[in-house]
């Protein structure tokens, strides 16, 4: 077995690198037919069989390769040390569809948060019925739930705690509104990167989810289960079936939500197999 180097940081590649670490075509072929043989393979494995097929390649650069083959998307991280073919499966990625004159407001909420925003319609798709065009969720600190609501409102929207959500829509039906509740600490967001504003002033984090938190939120949040009721077995069977998730990601976030066991439970009932990650 081939023993660890120490992890390269992986970040914007300079040309030269570029050339060191591309692939040739019958190269990517030979590893995409090698990983679409098996449902899931472990990384020691592929790191093996990677030198062992190439030996002129350097292990200076093998997470530039790893990270090579996840934008070419040959295959992409399932779980803890396991790499899986990406075949037909895609990348899921939410839109921030704010206007930006809203972004800019909540950028300048100081000191700095971060604010995570999602529309539930972006799960409609994966549902039998196609519903909430107009539920905005915005996730932060909270300690700050109050100032980003008032933010909200001083532009104009309709906006509310989640708790008031279910009696609003009492009067406020078919209007746009945002849902604001609290982030859970350590929640599976997109990090971006910020600059600061002027000195020693960070601008808020206006960001959105990862899937992998949606799909433990909708299982365990009262919020999302009194909404979504009996969707909830279509979204997890469509996105399951249609894109690539990270398992671990998933597990990581259900055991800092104490639902590790539920989410296992469900994913059992409705016919996943972890260990593949396919369908049975």
């Amino acid at each position: 077995m081939i023993k660890s180097n120490k992890r390269v940081k992986i970040g914007k590649q300079p040309d030269y690198l570029k050339m060191v670490i591309e692939m040739k075509k019958y190269e990517l072929e030979m590893i995409k037919e090698t990983i679409d043989r098996v449902d899931v393979m472990r990384e020691d494995d592929f790191r093996e069989y990677f030198f062992r097929m190439f030996p002129n390649r350097s292990e200076r650069y093998y997470y530039y390769y790893l990270l090579d083959f996840y934008r070419r998307n040959v295959f992409y991280k399932y779980d803890i040390n396991k790499l899986k073919a990406s075949k037909d499966r895609l990348k899921f990625n939410f839109e921030l569809n704010i206007d930006y004159a809203l972004k800019a407001y909540l950028e300048r909420i100081h000191p700095s948060i971060i604010i995570s925003i999602w529309n539930l319609y972006d799960l409609s798709n994966f549902m039998s019925l196609q519903l909430f065009s107009n539920i905005i969720i915005v996730e932060t600190n909270s300690y700050a739930k109050e100032i980003v609501v008032n933010c909200l409102l001083d532009m104009g929207k309709i906006a509310v705690y989640e708790e008031d959500y279910f009696t609003m829509m009492k009067y406020q039906r078919n209007r746009e509104i945002y849902v604001v509740r609290s982030i859970n600490e350590d929640s599976p967001v997109v990090r971006r990167s910020v600059t600061h504003v002027g000195r020693n002033i960070k601008p808020s984090i206006i960001t959105v989810p990862k899937i992998e938190k949606i799909l433990v939120d909708i299982l365990v949040e009262d919020f999302y289960i009194t909404l979504l009721g009996d969707e909830i077995s279509s979204i997890y069977f469509n996105i399951l079936k249609k894109y690539q998730i990270n398992m671990s990601t998933i597990f990581r976030y259900a055991k800092k939500r104490y639902s590790y066991q539920k989410v296992r439970d469900f994913l059992t009932n409705i016919g996943f197999d972890c260990e593949r990650g396919e369908f049975q």
